[in-house]
């Protein structure tokens, strides 16, 4: 009862005023925490509370979001420019019309539609589709055991022993009553007594969220089934359950009614990579509950022949937990470096130059892995793949965002340039359609034309060993009906 959010305001009597939200349990889990109310001016401001007066103790903030309304929604986070690609290992739903489409959701063809509640088809909100599954608390009270089950008492052809992934979409109406922390999602197996595992659960009200469950069921088990849960004495208050999905993954993958076959992305790399020196670079989002500790690996970028010679790769290392770069020459020789990536958005780069024998990894303009004498592929595959490996296995499972291959290595300073423009990258046939472009450069502000040439400077340049600072134009023009040099105020 230690951590805590609160905001602070100017009351207008040269006092300051506040209100505190609810403390952190302290359940050594990450939980949403929440503030909300009314100020009454506009100079305010916002705490992220220890209010403990214990000396080094410390506690993690993510995901900070201010918004004016008065109840949380979903923390924002976009594509990184308004579009992106996700390539994603295959699965297969194991749940029945979990789209709520056609038919109820249902494990092994079973569903109990409600112990203290009751299920039924609605369109009036949905995550997908046509349809959700309204969920609605009865009249009765006195119990806090609201439910729909799927499946029956038995295994529901799960298997003992395996790890499995059970999520949900849930959109919680505001206004009813309904406690966030009281809608879940369940995991029970049974050996000797049932044992139960919850989902996170939602962080706002009137938007759609995910709610994930992973298990391994007891190898002892006799049962396995999977509930939907109010776990709330509460009275005719309803949610919305869409998209239900449970996998054979230790992890929630994108919501499929079926079977989806491994995705996978590949662009020829004849005319695009160029042995002698090259950059591949893109914005990537590091999910943490994807690229997590465990077995495999998540790709970004591949090249490489089948034995794994001639090779250009990085990615996540999910054995060793970290992000990691690979080269190889035509002989198999290889260098590989780990480094680490915090979650988010980030732009990833890889330049290598075959002149200088040079390998370089960049996340967000920073060189994080080099090599001055690089193990370099000499020529490449036919095709290269993005957010996989080669027969689309050990893929990203996550957003890829402005990929760009170029045929020269760029200098650091471009590629920190590029991290910090924060903006799409443009290409060779993008600048063919403009009559130039502006860059602001360490030197001053320059003007290209369409075929990357310097034709306007405003800044500074060397003369020898001097250095001079104005406007220099190569091959222009300048128009003005007056022209003055000389002092400020001379007429000249």
């Amino acid at each position: 009862n230690a951590v805590n959010l609160r905001i602070e305001y100017d009351g207008g009597d040269y006092s300051w005023k506040g209100f505190s939200g609810a403390f952190h349990t302290g359940s050594g889990e990450w939980e949403r925490l929440f503030v909300a109310g009314e100020i009454a001016t506009s100079d305010c401001i916002a705490y992220c509370f220890i209010n403990n007066s214990s000396t080094e103790n410390f506690a993690y903030f993510d995901a900070v979001q201010a918004e004016k309304k008065p109840y949380p929604t979903s923390f924002f986070e976009q594509d990184k420019f308004g579009k992106a690609i996700i390539v994603e290992e295959g699965t297969t739903n194991i749940i029945t019309n979990g789209n709520c489409e056609e038919d109820y959701p249902k494990l092994n063809g079973k569903i109990e539609l409600g112990i203290n509640c009751t299920g039924e088809l609605d369109t009036s909100v949905t995550h997908s589709g046509n349809k959700s599954l309204k969920m609605t608390t009865t009249s009765v009270s006195g119990s806090a055991d609201r439910y729909i089950m799927l499946g029956a008492y038995a295994m529901n052809g799960l298997t003992a022993g395996q790890t499995y992934t059970f999520s949900a979409w849930v959109y919680v109406p505001s206004g009813q009553g309904i406690n966030l922390n009281n809608v879940r999602l369940s995991f029970y197996d049974y050996t000797d007594a049932h044992n139960r595992v919850d989902s996170n659960t939602p962080t706002a009200y009137d938007t759609w969220q995910r709610l994930t469950v992973t298990r391994t069921i007891r190898a002892e088990a006799t049962r396995a089934f999977v509930r939907l849960y109010i776990f709330q004495d509460i009275q005719n208050a309803y949610v919305y359950w869409d998209d239900v999905q449970l996998e054979q993954k230790p992890y929630a993958t994108s919501f499929i009614d079926g079977t989806r076959a491994a995705e996978s992305l590949t662009i020829p790399t004849e005319g695009v990579l160029n042995p002698q020196e090259g950059t591949v670079e893109c914005w990537a989002y590091v999910n943490p509950d994807i690229h997590k500790q465990g077995s495999g690996w998540n790709m970004i970028f591949v090249v490489t022949d089948s034995n794994e010679a001639n090779q250009l790769r990085f990615g996540y290392n999910r054995v060793s937990g970290k992000w990691h770069v690979k080269t190889t020459n035509s002989a198999g020789a290889a260098w590989y470096a780990e480094f680490t990536v915090s979650s988010g958005w980030h732009y990833f780069a890889l330049t290598w130059n075959q002149s200088t024998t040079t390998a370089k990894m960049y996340v967000d303009g920073i060189i994080v892995a080099q090599k001055t004498s690089a193990p370099l592929p000499s020529a490449f595959a036919s095709t290269a793949r993005i957010g996989s490996w080669l027969s689309s296995t050990n893929v990203f499972n996550s957003l890829i965002d402005e990929l760009r291959i170029d045929k020269i290595a760029r200098t650091d300073e471009e590629i920190a340039g590029w991290y910090k423009a924060n903006a799409p990258f443009y290409t060779s046939e993008d600048m063919k359609q403009w009559p130039g472009y502006i860059r602001a450069e360490t030197d001053g502000l320059k003007v290209y034309d369409s075929s990357n040439a310097l034709r306007v400077l405003l800044g500074s340049w060397m003369k020898g060993a001097v250095r001079k600072y104005g406007l220099k134009i190569h091959e222009g023009e300048i128009y003005s009906s007056v022209v003055r040099s000389g002092a400020e105020d001379a007429d000249t």
